[in-house]
This record gives C-alpha cells, sequence and structure tokens, in this order.
C-alpha cells in the first residue's frame, strides 16, 4: 500500500512540475534550420543539413533543391522567396565544400508550387534589383540572416 502511495505521489509531483500545454493557441511557434527547416514561400523550406549546407527546397518528402548552399540570407511572403548565396568550393585535399567570397543572388517566384520561377544567379545586386523590380517584388521583402528567421518567423504564413 505505501509502495502505491508513493508511486502516485511521485506522479503527481512529476506532473506539476512538468506541467500542461495541451491546446494552448497562445504557445510560441519555433521553427528551427536544426530540425526539420523553416517554412517559406509556398511550399519551400530553408533547410540545414551542415554547417555550410544551407539550402532552400521543397517541402515535400523527395523535393529538390531550388536554391543551393550556402544561403545566407532570405526574404519571402507568401508568394516570393529571396536569397543570397554564397558559392560553395570543394577543397581537394580533404573532399569537403568550403563557402567563397562569390556572392549569388536569386529570385523564387512560387505562385505556382508545382512550377515555381526561379531567376538567377545574378552575380551583381544591380541585376537582382532590376529583377526584382521587373517581376514587381514588394519592395516590403528585405534579405534578412537565415538564423533571423529562427526567433522571427512571421507566424501569419503558417497554414
Amino acid at each position: 500500500m505505501k509502495k502505491t502511495m508513493l508511486v502516485i505521489a511521485l506522479l503527481i509531483v512529476a506532473i506539476v512540475f512538468t506541467g500542461c500545454s495541451c491546446g494552448n493557441e497562445k504557445e510560441k511557434v519555433t521553427y528551427s534550420l536544426d530540425d526539420a527547416g523553416i517554412p517559406v514561400g509556398n511550399g519551400y523550406i530553408i533547410f540545414k543539413s551542415s554547417n555550410h549546407q544551407i539550402m532552400i527546397a521543397q517541402q515535400r518528402v523527395g523535393g529538390f533543391v531550388v536554391i543551393p548552399a550556402k544561403v545566407v540570407q532570405c526574404a519571402f511572403d507568401e508568394r516570393w522567396v529571396l536569397a543570397m548565396q554564397l558559392s560553395m568550393e570543394l577543397d581537394p585535399s580533404n573532399g569537403v565544400e568550403y563557402p567563397t567570397n562569390e556572392t549569388n543572388y536569386w529570385i523564387l517566384d512560387t505562385l505556382d508550387a508545382e512550377n515555381p520561377e526561379l531567376y538567377g544567379p545574378y552575380k551583381a545586386v544591380e541585376e537582382f534589383a532590376a529583377m526584382r523590380t521587373e517581376l514587381e517584388v514588394p519592395e516590403k521583402l528585405e534579405l534578412k540572416d537565415v538564423y533571423y528567421w529562427e526567433d522571427n518567423y512571421p507566424r501569419e504564413l503558417v497554414k
């Protein structure tokens, strides 16, 4: 009897200290590059497989990489994904890819998620800006470091 009471008391203490957030709508939604990625656009994610392998890919299982590594900055809304990427170079001595100082800019139109339109890479920021204007990409989209989105993900895009 004493063992049963002790087990019940321990269970009650465990429940009290761990708490319960079942159905709490005010609970903060968090996303991580290290887990399943961060949703961007219409069915796409910023995905990280290593420190230098940060890319934008389709969110579905078996989805292909759209903007290759290393994506260092990103901006997005429900239609557009903008990215700044550092080119990668293979080190023949150890077979590992490392980022270079060469910057590329990309624009992804996800209006049709099954057939997205990809523009880039643009080597010069002026080319990138000109294409943004031509495509009428909203000026409010501002490139930010990819790690910014882990803490500041715009929840209104979550479906």
